[in-house]
Protein backbone atom coordinates (compact mmCIF):
# COMPACT_ATOMS: atom_id res chain seq x y z
CA UNK A 1 0.00 0.00 0.00
CA UNK A 2 2.78 2.30 0.95
CA UNK A 3 4.27 1.54 -2.48
CA UNK A 4 1.31 2.87 -4.23
CA UNK A 5 1.05 6.25 -2.25
CA UNK A 6 4.57 6.84 -3.07
CA UNK A 7 4.79 6.40 -6.61
CA UNK A 8 1.19 8.46 -6.28
CA UNK A 9 3.19 11.47 -4.79
CA UNK A 10 6.32 11.08 -6.95
CA UNK A 11 3.81 11.30 -10.10
CA UNK A 12 2.10 14.37 -8.89
CA UNK A 13 5.30 15.66 -7.95
CA UNK A 14 6.74 15.33 -11.43
CA UNK A 15 3.50 16.75 -12.92
CA UNK A 16 3.65 20.14 -10.79
CA UNK A 17 7.83 20.52 -11.70
CA UNK A 18 6.84 19.74 -15.33
CA UNK A 19 4.21 22.55 -15.47
CA UNK A 20 5.66 25.37 -13.39
CA UNK A 21 6.54 28.17 -15.19
CA UNK A 22 9.91 28.86 -13.47
CA UNK A 23 11.14 25.51 -14.75
CA UNK A 24 10.76 26.57 -18.55
CA UNK A 25 13.46 29.30 -17.63
CA UNK A 26 16.33 27.00 -16.45
CA UNK A 27 15.54 24.09 -19.04
CA UNK A 28 16.85 26.34 -21.71
CA UNK A 29 20.41 26.43 -19.72
CA UNK A 30 20.65 22.79 -19.37
CA UNK A 31 20.11 21.95 -23.05
CA UNK A 32 22.36 25.01 -24.26
CA UNK A 33 24.87 23.42 -21.83
CA UNK A 34 24.22 19.54 -22.92
CA UNK A 35 24.62 21.25 -26.91
CA UNK A 36 21.23 21.22 -27.76
CA UNK A 37 21.42 24.72 -29.47
CA UNK A 38 18.11 24.62 -31.58
CA UNK A 39 15.67 22.87 -28.85
CA UNK A 40 17.14 25.21 -26.74
CA UNK A 41 15.80 28.08 -28.68
CA UNK A 42 12.65 26.82 -28.86
CA UNK A 43 12.57 26.35 -24.76
CA UNK A 44 13.04 30.18 -24.47
CA UNK A 45 10.31 31.27 -27.45
CA UNK A 46 8.27 29.10 -25.57
CA UNK A 47 9.19 30.31 -22.17
CA UNK A 48 8.45 33.90 -22.73
CA UNK A 49 5.45 33.40 -24.45
CA UNK A 50 4.14 31.64 -21.56
CA UNK A 51 5.29 34.32 -19.05
CA UNK A 52 3.59 36.70 -21.44
CA UNK A 53 0.66 35.18 -21.46
CA UNK A 54 0.20 34.30 -17.87
CA UNK A 55 2.12 36.39 -16.11
CA UNK A 56 1.42 40.04 -17.22
CA UNK A 57 -2.66 39.46 -17.40
CA UNK A 58 -2.03 39.04 -13.55
CA UNK A 59 -0.89 42.45 -12.95
CA UNK A 60 -3.92 44.19 -14.60
CA UNK A 61 -6.55 41.48 -12.80
CA UNK A 62 -6.93 42.35 -8.60
CA UNK A 63 -8.02 39.72 -6.18
CA UNK A 64 -8.00 39.82 -3.11
CA UNK A 65 -5.68 37.67 -1.27
CA UNK A 66 -6.27 35.70 1.84
CA UNK A 67 -3.91 37.79 4.17
CA UNK A 68 -6.15 41.13 3.26
CA UNK A 69 -9.44 39.58 4.20
CA UNK A 70 -8.00 38.22 7.47
CA UNK A 71 -8.71 34.27 6.11
CA UNK A 72 -5.13 33.40 6.38
CA UNK A 73 -3.80 31.45 9.46
CA UNK A 74 -1.62 33.53 10.96
CA UNK A 75 1.58 32.50 12.71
Amino acid sequence: MWIILLLFFYSINAILVAVAIEIMFAVPFILFALGIDGLASEFTYLGLFLAIISQIPKRFIWRYRPWMVQRANKV
